[in-house]
């Protein structure tokens, strides 16, 4: 009889629902209550990607069909916070009134643990 940990059907649900658990409890601190702070930043560059539709082909029970997949339009902004890069997206009314150069209010929180500038909100 084999054991609970020698048997791979119980091991690998566990080692996933490990991983599963160890990314949502890093995501859940490196981002979960930040302090935020108000800053102006300066629009360095826009960016619009336009909304496609790509296709894929499933099997399911040995038949195959295609599904189409809508991809929405992007507006992303980069911004200089006291030198330093980050990135917004934003909605396209924003994207159409912010130019290139253009100095913003913005409220941004820092991650705890990739350093990284989030944008909160414009202002």
């Amino acid at each position: 009889m084999a054991t609970f940990y020698s048997n791979p059907a119980y091991i690998m649900p566990a080692v996933i629902l490990g991983a599963v658990l160890i990314y949502y409890a890093y995501a859940a601190f490196d981002k979960g209550g930040l302090e935020t702070h108000d800053a102006i930043a300066v629009v360095t560059e826009k960016t619009h990607t336009p909304g496609s539709t790509n296709y894929v082909n499933r099997v399911a029970a040995g038949r195959s069909w295609t599904q189409a997949q809508q991809l929405p339009d992007y507006y992303a902004i980069s911004l200089s916070i006291e030198g330093e890069p980050t990135v917004a997206l934003v909605t396209k009314e924003k994207f159409a009134w912010l130019s290139k150069g253009e100095r913003v209010r913005v409220k941004y929180s820092r991650t705890r643990i990739s350093n990284q500038l989030l944008i909160v909100e414009f202002k």
